[in-house]
Parts: structure tokens; sequence; C-alpha cells
């Protein structure tokens, strides 16, 4: 068995015995992982890396000012 589907078939167990809050906090940070971060450190294009890196910047401002209160 290939380890790409072990590995995919555990990660559906372990979310499904997740409550349904930690499903949707699992599944926002794997959208800005996917979405922000690896293009932020591996794109090519040097508009998507910036672009990225705004989007970045700004999910961490905002992280920093919820944080404080």
């Amino acid at each position: 068995m290939p380890v790409a589907y072990t590995t995919a078939k555990g990660l559906v167990f372990a979310a499904t015995a997740l409550d349904p809050l930690a499903r949707l906090c699992l599944l926002v940070f794997v959208l800005i992982y996917l979405g922000v971060i690896l293009p932020t450190i591996w794109s090519r294009s040097p508009d998507r890396r910036s672009a990225a890196r705004r989007t970045l910047e700004t999910l961490a401002g905002v992280l920093r000012k919820t944080r404080r209160r």
C-alpha cells in the first residue's frame, strides 16, 4: 500500500475523530497554509509572492490585534 494513501487515510480518520469546531479550525488552517503560506515561500512569480506576503502580513496583524484584547 502506498505511503501517501496510508497517510491520507490516517488524516481522514483523525479528522473524523474531532468535534465540529476542531474540524473547522483544522480546515481554516489548511486553507490558509495552502493558499497563503506556500505561495509566499515557493512561487517563482514575484507578483504572486508579494501578494501572498501582503496577505500573510494582514492575517498576522489581525491575529496580533485579537490577541492583545
